[in-house]
């Protein structure tokens, strides 16, 4: 067997937000989902299960320091989404 860890889309999309929270900075499930972060958005930051994100104002979320450390763990992922939310700004750019 691989020493691989096995993530759920689950984590896997919590991964992706807390990633454009860390670029992004503060802002709102809307922009986060124009920038291709999927429909469940705005519950992953609602429900907060792995505590990585906070409400900072109405309708508005950043991510915690507990998140900016998680996603050490991730560099794979972090490099694959950081690169997919700098070709989403082009796009939107355009």
């Amino acid at each position: 067997s691989s020493k691989t860890k096995i993530i759920t889309a689950y984590k896997e999309n919590v991964i992706q937000i807390a990633i454009y929270l860390n670029k992004l900075g503060p802002t709102t499930p809307k922009i986060l989902r124009e920038f291709q972060a999927g429909k469940k958005t705005h519950s992953i930051l609602y429900s907060n299960f792995y505590a990585w994100f906070e409400r900072v104002d109405h309708g508005i979320y950043d991510i915690t320091a507990k998140g900016k450390n998680a996603l050490n763990q991730f560099p794979g992922l972090v490099k694959k989404y950081e690169k997919k939310l700098k070709q989403n700004k082009t796009k939107k750019q355009d």
